[in-house]
């Protein structure tokens, strides 16, 4: 398992490559893990571009918005442009709910507020690893856990709801497939259903829709 940890602070970053390896100790029964640091906006867009052209992804990739040169929200739209399948986890500082959803809507799989003990942490994580987006507490309390959709994810579920394929929908919000099927992913951990018409009837029964 690859991990692109990205924080210029150092005994943060020494934490969560801890808290790594304790989450790949239990997957696999030998050290299977390699973590790739970076202390920059420039420093982790460099690194991805450098894996992707040596035909190399990582697994996951954890992301400070504070950097000491650019702001991580544009790092983010950089890796879901150029790792689509990668999920991209916000640990930040910023418990602020408007910083929480624009990271959600630029595509992160979910978001970390760095004073979450690790026994938080962790099984976070995990849920991320297993293929699910993991919403801080913070944020589910503001709004029922079904209306916990960005406004991106809302836009792609109604046109889930009009019969649109992924493909139509990519065309109609000038985005790629995979970041339609990342969205549609992401409503249906959001909304815990198994498939789209599940997941409308869901938002339909809901309110949502």
């Amino acid at each position: 398992m690859k991990v692109l940890i990205v924080d210029d602070h150092e005994l943060f970053g020494d934490g969560l490559a801890t808290i790594m390896a304790q989450i790949d100790t239990v997957n696999h029964t030998e050290a299977s893990l390699e973590i790739v640091r970076a202390a920059s906006a420039d420093q982790a867009i460099v690194i991805v571009t450098e894996m992707l052209e040596l035909g190399h992804e990582f697994n996951l990739a954890l992301l400070d918005l504070s950097l000491p040169d650019d702001h991580g929200m544009h790092v983010l739209e950089v890796m879901c442009a150029k790792m689509p399948e990668c999920p991209v986890v916000i640990v930040s500082a910023t418990e602020e709910r408007f910083e929480i959803l624009r990271a959600l809507d630029a595509g992160a799989t979910g978001f970390i507020p760095k004073s979450s003990p690790t026994d938080v942490i962790i099984p976070a994580l995990q849920l991320v690893l297993s293929g699910h987006q993991y919403l801080p507490p913070q944020l589910l309390s503001q709004r029922p856990q079904t209306h916990a959709l960005t406004d991106r994810q809302m836009q792609v579920l109604k046109h889930m709801h009009d019969g649109l394929s992924n493909k139509v929908i990519a065309r109609e919000m000038e985005l790629s497939e995979s970041t339609v099927k990342a969205h549609i992913r992401q409503i249906f951990s959001v909304l815990e259903a198994k498939s789209r018409s599940h997941a409308v009837n869901i938002a339909i029964q809901s309110g949502v829709l």
